[in-house]
């Protein structure tokens, strides 16, 4: 990736309340803030991205995720409805989340690939 396909999660989230939904190709980080914690994403798209950053309590209902999130912190975030198929999500936290209707299908952690219907624990 260039360096012009970097946006913290900052501008991600202010990229947000503009109004666009879909994020493509780009890394995500944090850039030692946590402008997401808490945050209303409903509905939001992150597609091929890298994506370091800290989620918790955030509202990702409906959200598609298909991407690299290895390391990012969704505890206590509602991800019911969310679609993470096929993501990366090594060291990747979970603890207290709702997920009824979530689909993890084909997301692997630490070498480990999901079945249908499976929903992380960790």
């Amino acid at each position: 990736m260039h360096a012009e396909d970097s946006i913290t999660s900052a501008e991600l989230l202010v990229r947000y309340a503009r109004g666009v939904r879909e994020f493509r190709n780009l890394e995500v980080s944090d850039a030692d803030e946590t402008p997401l914690v808490d945050a209303d994403l409903r509905g939001i798209v992150i597609e091929d991205c890298f994506v370091t950053c800290d989620f918790t309590g955030a509202d990702l209902r409906g959200a598609q995720v298909h991407a690299n999130v290895k390391t990012c912190i969704f505890a206590n975030a509602d991800l019911r409805d969310a679609d993470f198929a096929g993501s990366a999500l090594c060291s990747t936290t979970f603890i207290g989340a709702k997920m009824e209707g979530a689909n993890f299908e084909d997301a692997y952690y630490h070498g480990i690939d999901f079945a249908a219907g499976y929903l992380p624990e960790w």
